[in-house]
This record gives structure tokens, C-alpha cells and sequence, in this order.
């Protein structure tokens, strides 16, 4: 409370601004600007409490006076408009709901079409029209035939909404659609569309699907792949998600693209990681996202090597980029959360953090759900979290100023509610591609298993006990 309205110290009865004061002193001051009747909003986006909204009803009734601890009263001028954008009114006290206009937003009036009509219109320039055309026209069919069929057959642990999905699959086709690409394209001869129509089953798989328990997926296949196989005859038999892309821009097996395993003794056995078609799967989409400036999530039951995979991932990154991991716990407050970011990011000037000259940040933050509710049930780390997303930076609540955050992307990874993980608001999340990783298979555990022994009995040369790995496991 004393951050947003200001308090005073009981020892030094010196007072301290609070953020919404300042702001409203700012809007009075602007009145003997050189603009006095230019139109100033201030947007209050989040959960509302009622708390923190209660004292603001002063100042959303008539009266229009916002009444501070130290006795201080500010009229906010009548070219000032406050406005709340809130998930949800499960808290709000009939007082501050009566002195508000309400709008409500039903996603099912908006629908996720508007969001591929605007893609459309943003790469006009970037894309031909030819390829532009075809990956809408797919898109759009695709989902409308598919979507139904995921939201009503299909189980996800942690709920994706509509238009998440559809802006990951265009996120992922936009991240293979880079000028090398369109490069290539230009250069093909003959059918040139199906280099760009392997790409837009790609990112329908990974986008429909890649959210998907480990019961559904098999359903998910199979009535994805029919309508595949309409599109992209030459697909290959199998579970859909058994493929990627290969260097030619051709679907093949995973497990063709797995490089070989080295043992190295001086690692603990939790940072050992070997490498299995689904470790080569999901770094493959790491890296394609992430590189392409977009966030990512990665889900999963725990145990099923989740922060092992991003780890490995960020330590073998290229050179101009940086990352820093952040973990999460019941404990984590707001103020943990601005010094990692403060922390870790350089301050380019007063108002501008980013990554050291020439680097680009990739943050990892593990846990990601563990914050505890506050009495109102939201969780601010979270919602720190997402304004920083959202609006590009936070408000340094000591001075009082927005520092924006500059070049810098989120992976982050958690595990299903429960056990003292919390439900997270949708409106965090809508701005990750979200990744569930199924539990290992039985193939797959006896692939690392039998790497790591076979590595350790490797150590005494000669002794020839690497032999016996495999019959042990």
C-alpha cells in the first residue's frame, strides 16, 4: 500500500511518494503545461483487491480526490481518465464495481480470426504474397477443423486459450520464415510451396499439440495427420510427433538428428544429460523460438528433465547471446523478482535496462507457479512478471520511474497445480508457447541409462566392462 499511495516512516516521520500520487501530481502539473488540455489516462492492468481499490473511491466517485496517509488531498483534473483492466471481479466490493463503467469482453465475440487477419496485414512486406496467402489460407482452415476437436477430446493440464494457440503457431511459422528462407525460396524452381507448407505442419503440430498430455496425443495424431496427409501427401507414417525438420527442409525422424553422447566423470549425475530423440525434439523448438525473439514455457509432470534441457540448452548458446536463471519458491516477492532483473541486466541509461553491448537476454525462471497467493489470490511475482512481458518494463518503485527492459525473452518452466504449485492467471501465460513434456518412455530410459553406464565403466581402459552396460540395464 505504501508503494502505490506513499507512507510515512514512524521512527523519522519522514514521508515517502507513493506511485499513484505521483502520477496524479504529474497530471496536475500538466495542466500548466504547454499542452493543459491534452487527454491523460492512467491504466491500472491487473487483479484488483479490495484493498488497495478501496482507497481509491474518493477518487472514482464525484468528489474525484484522492485523499493520501499524510493528510494530503489531490483533485485529479477532469482531462484525467483512470482506467482498470482486470481478468476477473471475484473481489471487488459492490462500492468500487458501482462507481465504474463496466465493459465486458467475451473471447467468443472476438474469436481468434482477427489475430491471423492482423499477422496477415503486419507481412504484407515481409513475406510474398504467394507464400503469405497459402500459410493463411491453411491456417485458418486448419484450426477451424481442428480446434473444436482439441478443446473437446483432447486434455491439457495446464489450459491454453484460443488465441495462444493460434499465435503460436503463426510465432512458429514467423520463426522459420526468416530472409535466409525466403532466400531459398526465391531460388526453387519448381514447387517452392512445399518448402513453406512443411513449415506450417510443423507449427500446427507443435502448436495444437504441443500443449497436450501424454493421454491425448495419440487422438491428437491421428486426426491431425488425416488432415496432413490432404495437404502434404509425402508425410511419413508414424506418430506426428516423431518428426522434424531436417537441413533440407524435409521431415525425418528424430532420432536421426541425435548427436553422440561423451561422458564426462567431473559432472554430478543430476547435470549429466544424454541425448534422446525427445532431448533433440524439444531443444530443436528452444532454439527456433527463442532465437526468434518469442517466450516460451515448458511444462511437465516433475522428474522429466524440464530445467536439465533449458540448462543444457542456454550453456550452449551462441556467443551474442546471454542468459541468467531465476528460481522461483513460495517465498519469491516482487522485489526478488526487480533485483534479478536489475541484477542481471546492465543499465544502459536511467530509464533502459538490457543485456551487455551487442547480446540478447534469455532469462530462465524454474518454478514459475510456486509463489504463494496473497489474501486475494493473486500472485505478484507473477504479475511483475507479466507487466515487465506486457509493457515492455516495470516502475522502479523507489524512484518512482519506468524502466523498460530492452532485448531480453523468457523460458520458463513448471510444473501441473498442486503440492504447493498455484494455478496461474491465463493472462501470464497467453504470451508463452507453451511445450508439455510427456513422461520418458521406456525406450528413452534405457537409451540414458545404458549412456551413463556405459560411460563409467568406459574410464578403466581396457578393462572391457563397457560391454556389460547394455545386458545390466
Amino acid at each position: 500500500m505504501g508503494e502505490l499511495f506513499g507512507e510515512t516512516n514512524l521512527l523519522t516521520m519522514e514521508w515517502t511518494e507513493g506511485l499513484v500520487s505521483k502520477l496524479f501530481k504529474d497530471a496536475v502539473a500538466a495542466l500548466e503545461g504547454d499542452k493543459p488540455d491534452a487527454k491523460r489516462w492512467i491504466n491500472f492492468d491487473g487483479p484488483v483487491d479490495a484493498l488497495w481499490i478501496e482507497n481509491m473511491n474518493t477518487v472514482l466517485d464525484d468528489n474525484k480526490m484522492l485523499c493520501l496517509p499524510n493528510g494530503q488531498r489531490i483533485k485529479m483534473p477532469n482531462t484525467c481518465t483512470m482506467m482498470f483492466e482486470v481478468q476477473d471481479l471475484r473481489v471487488a466490493s459492490p462500492a468500487t464495481v458501482s462507481r465504474c463503467g463496466m465493459v465486458y469482453m467475451e473471447p467468443i465475440h472476438l474469436g481468434w480470426e482477427p489475430l491471423i487477419k492482423t499477422w496477415y496485414e503486419q507481412k504484407t512486406e515481409i513475406i510474398p504474397a504467394q507464400f503469405l496467402d497459402l500459410i493463411v489460407k491453411q491456417v485458418e482452415s486448419m484450426f477451424t477443423k481442428l480446434l473444436p476437436f482439441v478443446r473437446e477430446n483432447c486434455k491439457e493440464i495446464i489450459e491454453t486459450v484460443n488465441v495462444n494457440l493460434v499465435a503460436s503457431c503463426l510465432n512458429m511459422i514467423q520463426a522459420f520464415m526468416t530472409e535466409d528462407t525466403l532466400e531459398k525460396l526465391k531460388k526453387t524452381a519448381v514447387y517452392p510451396e512445399k518448402m513453406v507448407l512443411t513449415y506450417i505442419v510443423f507449427s500446427l503440430i507443435w502448436s495444437l499439440g504441443a500443449n497436450l498430455h501424454d493421454s491425448s496425443r495419440k487422438k491428437f495424431s491421428d486426426t491431425i495427420k488425416a488432415e496432413i496427409l490432404n495437404i502434404l501427401p509425402e508425410f511419413p507414417d508414424g506418430d506426428v510427433y516423431d518428426y522434424g525438420i531436417d537441413s533440407m527442409t524435409k521431415f525425418a525422424p528424430w532420432t536421426e538428428q541425435i548427436p553422440d553422447f561423451t561422458f564426462d566423470p567431473r559432472k554430478s549425475f543430476f547435470e549429466i544429460l544424454v541425448p534422446t530423440a525427445d532431448t533433440v525434439k524439444y531443444k530443436f523448438l528452444l532454439q527456433t523460438l527463442s532465437f526468434n525473439n518469442f517466450n516460451i514455457l515448458i511444462t511437465g509432470e516433475t522428474g522429466v528433465g524440464k530445467s536439465v534441457i533449458v540448462k543444457d540448452f542456454l550453456n550452449n548458446t551462441p556467443e551474442e547471446y546471454v542468459s541468467a536463471f531465476v528460481n522461483f519458491s513460495g517465498k519469491t516477492s516482487t522485489q526478488n523478482l526487480q533485483a534479478a532483473f536489475e541484477g542481471n541486466l546492465e543499465a544502459k541509461r536511467k530509464t533502459l535496462l538490457g543485456p551487455p553491448g551487442g547480446k540478447k537476454m534469455i532469462f530462465f525462471i524454474d518454478d514459475l507457479n510456486m509463489p504463494q497467493l496473497d489474501t486475494y489470490g493473486s500472485q505478484p511475482p507473477c504479475e511483475l512478471l507479466r507487466q515487465t512481458i506486457d509493457q515492455t518494463g516495470f516502475y522502479d518503485t523507489k524512484k518512482l520511474i519506468f524502466k523498460q527492459v530492452k532485448d531480453t525473452k523468457f523460458v520458463c518452466a513448471c510444473g501441473p497445480p498442486g503440492g504447493g504449485r498455484n494455478q496461474v492467471t491465463p493472462r501470464l501465460f497467453r504470451h508463452f508457447s507453451m511445450i508439455w513434456i510427456p513422461d520418458l518412455s521406456a525406450n528413452s530410459m534405457r537409451t540414458i541409462f545404458t549412456a551413463i553406464l556405459k560411460g563409467f565403466l568406459d574410464q578403466n581402459d581396457g578393462s572391457g566392462l563397457n560391454i556389460f552396460a547394455e545386458p545390466i540395464i
